[in-house]
């Protein structure tokens, strides 16, 4: 286990997710579903961001964001905006059952 100070910048983040209570994987990653896929650059270009995948064929883009404070108030952007049909924050849970 790495102290939080002495962990690297590049490592993701471990956190609850709140709607499952279980533990998540903060990507960074956010799923926008758009009603216009030639609106991809322009509904978050007031963030700094990269488009790690585009499907143009289903008005789809997954945004990536620097950091969990960009993620979110892009997430918030997101959501108020009138060309996005949704945005969903990646998580990455993983629950093991009893067999």
């Amino acid at each position: 286990i790495v102290r939080k100070d002495e962990a690297p910048s590049n490592v993701l983040r471990v956190m609850e997710n709140a709607k499952t209570d279980h533990p998540a994987i903060f990507t960074g990653l956010i799923k926008v579903k758009l009603h216009d896929i030639g609106l991809a650059d322009n509904v978050v270009r007031d963030f700094n961001y990269e488009i790690e995948y585009q499907y143009d064929h289903i008005s789809l883009v997954m945004y990536k964001f620097g950091s969990f404070s960009e993620t979110m108030s892009a997430k918030k952007s997101l959501d108020q905006n009138p060309n996005v049909k949704r945005a969903t924050v990646e998580l990455l849970e993983y629950e093991r059952l009893e067999q």
